[in-house]
This record gives C-alpha cells, structure tokens and sequence, in this order.
C-alpha cells in the first residue's frame, strides 16, 4: 500500500473554488462534475483561466458547488449566488472582471471542451520557460472536460509538507494546487510519489489510473486566493529544489502527479492506494 486517499476535490468550474467531498465518481472524462464548465471570453475566444491572474485571478473568489439537483451554484465574493447556466451569472462574472464573457457547459450537446487559454510563467532560475503564452485545453488527455493537461491530479501529505518546508511558507495547503485527489503518506518521505511515476495505480476496489506523470508547477501555486495570500515562495522554492526534465520545454518545477482513468469507479476518504497488478483494457 502506497498511501490512502485523505481529501477529495472536485471543481465544477475552471478557475474557480471548489468543493471538497467525500466520494468521487471517476469515468473516461476524468473526476465526474470536475471543470465541466468555463468561463469564456468573447473579445478573445480564449478560456478563461487564473494562470493569467491579472485579468482573470478574481474567480478564484468565487466558489462553485454541485447542489442535491444536480446543478452547479456559483456564489460571488459578495454573496450573491447564480446557478451556472443562468445568463444572470455570466453579467455577474463581467462586473467581477471587467470583461464580456459567457459561461459554457460540456454535455452530450455541446460534447466539445475545445479551446485555448493563456498563463503567465515568472522567470525562475534553471527554468526556460516564461512570459505569457497560450495552451490548448485538454493538450495531453482526451477527457471531456475544461483541464489543461491530465484527467486526474493527485497530491500527497508527503509532497505538500516537503513545500511547506523548503518554501518556508505557513500557507502551503493542498489548495495552493488544487488536486482531485489527496493521499495520505506521512510526512517523512519527501516527493515520495516521483516514484509512483509510469506506474499503474489502484485507487478503492474498482478505480485504476494510468499513464502517470509528474505534475509541472505553474504560478497557480502562488496566487492569492480566499484564505491563502499571495506568495511567490512556493513556486519559486520548487524550481529551485525539484525540477524535472521535459522533452519540450527543459527542466520545470514538478510536484504531484497527473493520471489517466483506466477503469472507472467511485472513491471514497480512506480508500487505499497501491500499484495495480495489471492494467485493464479500456
């Protein structure tokens, strides 16, 4: 046994808060009810996303939960509350950022969560890539949903207590990187889940992951967001301490692990979390 599953996140809107949970159901899309939605921008067809935190680091105030219905409610810094394909929301979103958007869905009829988005890369030592540049959604998945790179992304205890501690900072939490999925693997082992890398992992009963990779780090790490301030530390002390190596843009700040669902099922806290004994056929 690797470790066990300690919290569970699910996002229904890109770049906004999420909710925490106590079972995730998982398909062929990644984490079901996670980044279906998006925000849009109609002057530049881009995606909204809080990697670009000047003009669109104001979701991240907003908090966006999957009601008993079945709906997502979006509720605002200031306390008013929209469901999601309420056009009154996406007026709401405009007045919060100074932007015209609309706010889009994927479901059966609109099956395309297509689209580029862009994010900002601070200059960070041994690291080439920076400047503001603009990536497709879903560039390394074929998931159904509004993620930038992988269907699923975990954390362990092990890695956010090695930032805290390398970083110096009293505001790591596992919301600084916004995973699906937390594993409990004490705090001794530093960057224990490197080694979980091209594995195929076991997740509960049913739920197996592959192609697993390590997570680069972007400024998302560091950006303020309610209950979490601002801190150029985090991601800066990552580049420094943990770095690996890419085929397409050199070295970059790595933490964590993106996934692949092989075979779906549903999660709980407290599920195990172990290498599978062999992949399934999907």
């Amino acid at each position: 046994m690797l470790g066990e599953v300690t919290e569970l996140w699910r996002f229904p809107i890109k770049s906004m808060g999420g909710e925490a949970v106590r079972r995730l159901e998982l398909d062929a899309d990644g984490v079901a009810g996670d980044r279906r939605f998006a925000v849009r921008d109609v002057e530049t067809g881009l995606i909204a996303s809080a990697k670009r935190p000047g003009r669109w680091g104001a979701l991240l105030t907003c908090r966006a939960e999957t009601t008993d219905g079945g709906n997502v409610l979006v509720t605002l810094p200031d306390g008013a509350s929209f469901i999601a394909d309420d056009p009154a929301l996406a007026a709401a979103l405009g007045e919060l950022t100074g932007r015209r958007v609309v706010v889009e869905h994927v479901d059966d009829r609109h099956p395309d969560a297509s689209g580029d988005y862009e994010a900002e890369f601070p200059e960070l030592e041994h690291v080439r890539l920076r400047g503001r540049m603009a990536f497709p959604t879903t560039m390394a998945t074929d998931a159904r949903s509004y993620v930038d790179l992988a269907a699923v992304h975990l954390m362990t205890t092990s890695t956010i207590g090695a930032v805290a501690s390398i970083s110096g900072s009293d505001s790591v939490t596992s919301g600084r990187f916004r995973p699906n999925v937390v594993i409990d693997t004490g705090t001794d082992a530093e960057f224990v889940e490197d080694d979980w890398a091209g594995s195929v992992l076991q997740l509960g009963f049913d739920v197996v992951l592959t192609r697993v990779t390590q997570a680069a780090r972007c400024i998302m790490t560091s950006v303020a967001q309610p209950g979490l301030p601002r801190d150029n530390r985090i991601l800066q002390s990552i580049a420094r301490e943990h770095r690996v190596l890419t085929d397409d843009v050199g070295p970059m700040p790595c933490a964590g692990l993106f996934s692949e669902v092989a075979a779906a099922g549903v999660i709980a806290a407290g599920d195990t979390v172990a290498i599978a004994e062999a992949t399934p056929a999907r």
